[in-house]
């Protein structure tokens, strides 16, 4: 289904039926393709991977083959929850392949982490001070994980660039620096942001000091290092493809030559054998040889056809057998599902109505829904 919108803050609205845990199609969606015009994303394609680690496996390990299929990898973690070790074994398994593999942390949800009583208290309510004694203990702890995993140098890019890769962000911020003049449709939860950090920063985010506030917000909702981000790797990404147009292009020259090599020495060991050999001898192998030919070629094409055919025979056999065993099963399970139930009902007309008892079958609908997605 395709679905049209106006601008980005129509897609939630217009989307809701089929994502999220209330959508009604949702568990007929299998995946979801959103098109902006945005010149900087126009030549990337970003994958959202399901979170690793979850219930479903089915969704962890999609989750784990997008991530082998891309060039670059943005790990969005909250920053109250950074890296668990659960984490880590997932980070572990990324590993080398042609192309690049670059690695960014976006730590979300900055905003409460500079709400905790402990680092209020180091900062005296200085907030650029506090995001600095923040960040620089995130970025040491992941420093830490990946210099852990570093066996390949596979993250050598992230660590020795690790202020550049680390990336904080606030979402709920940029939502209130969008809607910062209509304080009134905010949601409570955005205005329970406003409120703990006034309380926290009063020098940096209150509601009477408006060009403070946005500055103050804007720094921290950080949209723009993201932008950035996605910016550069739109430029760059011509460059990485240029680099494995080269290394594909040597590669296939190197095969040509070594092709040529190969022709080059068959053809001089043809030729002695043709000095050294008798003419008349060399004639009669070659009539043998033109025979052989095309006595093989008839034979190869019937073979062929043949194979074709069992190939082809064999395998509606092949799946007729599991679909036939599937629909055993189903009916199976469709039948345990039901049940039967008396009933009464009022049968004749008037004062002649009298009740008759009946058998209705009733099917539990949740296994017929487990059964239709298996």
């Amino acid at each position: 289904k395709r679905i049209d919108f106006e601008n980005i803050e129509e897609i939630s609205d217009k989307l809701k039926d089929y994502v999220g845990t209330e959508g009604k199609f949702v568990d007929f969606v299998k995946s979801l393709n959103i098109y902006i015009n945005i010149d900087y994303l126009k030549d990337l394609n970003i994958l959202d991977t399901p979170g690793f680690n979850d219930p479903v496996e089915t969704r962890d390990a999609k989750a784990r083959e997008l991530l082998s299929k891309c060039d670059v990898v943005l790990i969005l973690m909250p920053a109250n929850q950074i890296f668990t070790s659960s984490d880590s074994n997932i980070i572990s398994k990324i590993r080398k392949k042609e192309g690049i593999q670059e690695i960014y942390v976006i730590i979300s949800k900055f905003d409460d982490a500079l709400n905790t009583q402990e680092n209020i208290k180091a900062s005296k309510g200085d907030y650029e001070e506090a995001k600095n004694i923040i960040l620089n203990d995130l970025k040491e702890h992941v420093k830490k994980v990946f210099f852990d995993m570093n066996n390949e140098n596979i993250f050598d890019k992230l660590l020795s660039k690790i202020n550049e890769r680390v990336i904080y962000s606030s979402g709920i911020c940029h939502t209130i620096l969008k809607n910062w003049d209509n304080y009134k449709k905010l949601d409570d939860d955005s205005k329970k942001v406003i409120k703990n950090l006034s309380e926290a920063y009063c020098d940096y985010i209150s509601l009477e000091e408006r060009e403070t506030s946005l500055e103050t917000l804007k720094n921290l909702a950080n949209i723009e290092a993201i932008h950035k981000i996605l910016k550069d790797l739109t430029i760059r990404k011509n460059e990485i493809l240029g680099e494995s147009l080269n290394n594909f292009e040597n590669k296939f020259i190197e095969s040509a030559k070594d092709i040529q090599r190969k022709l080059n020495r068959y053809a001089r060991e043809r030729e002695k054998d043709i000095k050294s050999g008798n003419i008349n001898d060399i004639e009669i192998e070659s009539k043998k040889l033109e025979k052989s030919i095309d006595k093989i070629s008839k034979l190869l094409e019937g073979k062929f056809k043949d194979t074709i055919e069992k190939w082809y025979k064999e395998s509606l056999e092949d799946i007729n057998k599991l679909l036939n065993k599937f629909f055993k099963e189903a009916q199976d399970s469709a039948d345990a599902s039901k049940s039967e139930e008396t009933r009464t009902k009022k049968e004749g007309w008037w004062i002649f109505a009298k009740n008759v008892q009946y058998q209705e079958n009733t099917i539990n609908t949740e296994k017929i829904r487990e059964l239709i997605r298996e």
